[in-house]
């Protein structure tokens, strides 16, 4: 789909949810459907609120103009007739048997097609990598082991900061004492209320002990989230972030389940109901209660809380899936 196509269903469904013929999660859903992705595996959005185009740049989405992209001309206004003048009805073709028939059969087709294709996606193998992530059983909505870029998570190599696929896996880096949130584009990740979040963290600082790596679920944005997280010496913890600041809703001890040297952790958040609950290794390390976001992506998260070094992570084997 390119961007006239999705400004042209944009249209469509903006008029049927103001005539009240589809509810707001209706249109939310469908408003997903009109994603586009650009040239630069960028990916772009309709404002549900102003239809406003914005691309995801990795952390944030940003108003911008589309490439190449030319706004839907308006339909040309017909007069109507002067008052009191002669009114011409307008003949109706009648509708034949088969075009009926065409009618009814097109969303069954449609139907089939899409069965097909994700039956295709299930068994077709293949060196490589994962190109576009697949689930890999009925219970898990979404996946991605990072051994090829999909364009389903961002790259950005700035001085200070960034992400990107590096030797099959997935490279997130900051500042000394800064953290680092990133959500695959939304259209592949989907939103989520009860899930578990799962992935494999190398930390590849020479000195670990300050170093975090996490997961992040009912991400809103990048601004707005739940991340639990485990360190290099041993600390867990489990915090929000609303509107940018950060609060600890528990942990920020060692546990002492794990050790004191945490380098390459395989790290399960749960977000269940209220409860959220933190597993390093397969073993729960902590929980929390909150009930902040109720639904909303997810992620990764990287954190430094040394005062000279910021975190150097690589993510291996994302995954998410039902409790």
């Amino acid at each position: 789909m390119d961007f006239q196509e999705a400004e042209r269903r944009y249209a469509e469904i903006k008029r049927r949810h103001e005539a009240g013929t589809i509810t707001d999660e209706e249109f939310d859903e469908q408003l997903k459907q009109l994603m586009v992705q650009d040239q630069e595996e960028r990916w772009w959005a309709k404002s549900r609120r102003t239809g406003d185009w914005h691309y995801y740049d990795g952390t944030t989405w940003i108003k911008d103009t589309p490439p190449s992209y030319e706004p839907l001309q308006a339909a040309p206004q017909v007069p109507s007739p002067p008052r009191g003048g002669p009114r011409t009805p307008r003949p109706q073709a009648p509708t034949s048997p088969r075009t009926k028939l065409l009618r009814w059969l097109a969303p069954v087709a449609f139907v089939g097609l899409v069965i097909m294709v994700v039956a295709i996606a299930r068994n077709t193998g293949g060196g490589g990598g994962t190109a576009t992530p697949t689930p890999t059983s009925g219970n898990l909505p979404y996946s991605d082991d990072f051994s090829h870029p999909s364009g389903a998570w961002s790259q950005v190599k700035g001085k200070d900061a960034g992400n990107y696929y590096d030797d099959g896996g997935y490279r997130i880096y900051s500042q000394a004492r800064k953290t680092r949130a990133i959500l695959p584009a939304p259209l592949r990740a989907g939103r989520y209320q009860d899930v578990t979040v799962e992935v494999d963290a190398k930390v590849l600082n020479s000195q670990t002990d300050f170093i975090a790596s996490g997961v992040l679920c009912r991400a809103q944005d990048p601004d707005n989230y739940y991340s639990m997280l485990v360190s290099g010496d041993g600390f867990v913890a489990i915090f929000k972030r609303i509107d940018g600041h950060l609060h600890k809703i528990a942990g920020g001890d060692r546990s002492e389940l794990i050790g004191k040297n945490v380098v390459s952790p395989h790290i399960r958040g749960d977000c269940v109901g209220n409860s959220l609950t933190l597993y390093v290794d397969d073993q729960e390390v902590i929980e929390a209660e909150d009930s902040a976001f109720r639904n909303g992506d997810a992620g990764l998260f990287v954190a430094s809380f040394d005062p000279e070094v910021g975190p150097k992570v690589l993510f291996d084997n994302f995954s998410v899936k039902k409790p």
